[in-house]
């Protein structure tokens, strides 16, 4: 199993951004990326010159594309088509999803819940979404401003939510890039959990798919092994994203099982590793979030990606 860093959400001068397709990748590659997505709004155009832009580059693009509408932003990730996004009704839009889905999108919300209008008019997941099941992901962090304005931790309530109410959704997060960020430093980024022979785009696509997604500021925390009711926990602090392994060892680590709505124990002394721990029997769905400190979100570092036990994942 290896981590591959995945940016999922950039934006091009093919619709609002300040690099062309071109510059986006070249930026991509300064600045380490693995996996770029492509999601420009309302336009696939920009797909005809990936290739071009890409040959030889270390970097693997994702294309896809932002439907922009006036009830929030869907983003479709491995589909290069056309979609009527006027057609969308803010309170059946499971008609848009299926249409979407059904030309092999991975969809999801971005920034679900931010502040939307009269600030960002159209940002805001304000669409009447009845059957979720029909979402791959939720970008929970978007990083393209400050977390109020994004609305990161609520996003980030919602995926959970809808988690423990059985849906299976990936957790992503999204620099949104639309010009060179002032920072990069200290931003929640996707690892996705691929296979050594799929350390790809397809494999991060095939990782979304399947809820193996982490996101993070450099510390991975993963199920590692399952026997019976037991876990093993182990938290993977190697990743050279942001210099993490240079960072960790300042930090008061504190780790955070969640298994239910309202329902978590916690750990202290989450770096040694493996972590064992056991399984409530209720439990259908298992969390592991890691911070500095203080379990509130301005302390969060990492949340895992969920793991179902009693199911063959590993």
């Amino acid at each position: 199993m290896k981590f591959r860093r995945a940016e999922l959400h950039n934006h091009s001068t093919e619709s609002d951004g300040t690099m062309s397709v071109a510059e986006l990748i070249d930026y991509a590659v300064e600045h380490r990326f693995e996996t770029l997505a492509l999601t420009d709004h309302n336009t696939y155009s920009g797909h005809r010159k990936v290739a071009g832009a890409l040959a030889g580059k270390p970097l693997d693009v994702i294309l896809g594309v932002e439907t922009t509408t006036f009830f929030g932003h869907i983003l479709c990730l491995g589909y290069g088509a056309g979609s009527d996004w006027m057609s969308l009704n803010p309170y059946a839009p499971e008609g848009l999803l299926k249409y979407l889905k059904h030309q092999g999108a991975l969809i999801g919300l971005a920034h679900p819940m931010c502040i939307g209008e009269p600030i960002s008019v159209g940002c805001q997941c304000t669409m009447k979404i009845h059957d979720y099941s029909l979402l791959d992901y939720i970008e929970v962090v978007n990083t393209a401003a400050g977390d109020t304005l994004m609305g990161n931790a609520q996003a980030l309530a919602l995926w959970e939510e809808l988690l423990f109410e059985g849906y299976r959704l990936a957790a992503v997060t999204g620099k949104d890039i639309h010009q060179p960020p002032a920072r990069l430093e200290n931003l929640f980024t996707t690892f996705a959990q691929v296979d050594e022979e799929a350390d790809n785009a397809d494999g991060v696509l095939q990782a979304i798919r399947t809820q193996k997604t982490i996101i993070s500021k450099g510390p991975l925390p993963y199920v590692a092994a399952q026997e019976g009711d037991t876990v093993q926990i182990q938290v993977d602090n190697t990743n050279p994203y942001d210099s993490w392994p240079e960072k960790f060892g300042g930090i008061a680590p504190v780790m955070e099982l969640v298994t239910g709505p309202g329902q978590s124990q916690i750990s202290r002394d989450p770096w040694n590793a493996p972590f064992t721990f056991q399984i409530p029997a209720s439990c259908r769905c298992l969390l592991v979030k890691l911070y500095d400190g203080t379990c509130d979100y301005r302390h969060l570092l990492a949340v895992s990606a969920p793991f179902y036990p009693g199911e063959a994942q590993l």
